[in-house]
């Protein structure tokens, strides 16, 4: 992985950490090859596939968590791979104590990002959660998940998840596609990066809208949630 591409991943990694509550422990999802890891902090760290840096391998729709022990979950490019998102909710609410948080980074579609994205191997699907709904093959994926999810069902959200609240939704994200992901090299030096992705939070919320590449969207258990476990 080159330099640029560590600093967004560090920032990334430290920005999730910032939304979690203080007290674990905190679960990551579909960690893949661990990308996050080393910024984390104090993390279990989970996939749906064995690797060695894993802490144990779960099916994100059946958690091996006893209900309502976790602190926090959190995931980056794990929502949009789902073909059942919604059960996933349901179950990150069973495994979050009230007050806990699922926090998340997100690919999101925007008219600059529609562009970006429409290079990328992975459908643009705004009218169901998957190209191939009846598959559950957990390479395919859609990136406009989020905007179906957190924007077009935004309303139904107090009835289809009444213990867990859309605590925060923020487009964010214009300037990593320099670090080439997947690629060797950067575009740029990693230094000149890292200012770059930090300076993203000057630009306006409604500006960003436009042309963010991706989204962080924080869920929350209800805090007096009294929700049977």
């Amino acid at each position: 992985m080159c330099g640029a591409l560590r600093a967004v991943y560090r920032f990334w990694a430290q920005f999730l950490h910032s939304w979690l509550p203080d007290n674990g422990p905190h679960l990551e999802v579909g960690t893949g090859s661990g990308t996050l890891a080393p910024w984390i902090g104090p993390v279990f760290h989970s996939d749906i596939q064995v690797a060695p840096w894993l802490d144990l391998v779960a099916n994100v729709y059946r958690l091996p968590v006893q209900s309502g022990r976790l602190g926090g979950c959190l995931g980056v490019d794990i929502l949009h791979h789902l073909a059942h998102p919604h059960t996933f909710f349901d179950e990150l609410t069973r495994v979050l104590r009230p007050g806990g948080r699922g926090v998340f980074i997100e690919p999101y579609v925007t008219p600059l990002s529609r562009l970006i994205w429409s290079f990328h191997d992975e459908a643009i699907c705004f009218d169901r959660y998957q190209e191939n709904p009846t598959s559950d093959d957990p390479w395919q994926g859609n990136i406009a998940m989020a905007n179906i999810l957190f924007t077009r069902e935004r309303a139904d959200w107090p009835t289809r998840h009444p213990h867990l609240e859309l605590l925060y939704l923020r487009p964010f994200s214009l300037f990593h596609v320099l670090a080439r992901e997947y690629r060797s090299y950067s575009l740029v030096p990693a230094g000149l990066l890292a200012m770059l992705i930090r300076s993203e939070w000057l630009i306006p919320r409604p500006l960003m809208s436009l042309l963010a590449l991706r989204t962080l969207v924080v869920l929350q258990r209800s805090p007096g949630d009294s929700m049977p476990s």
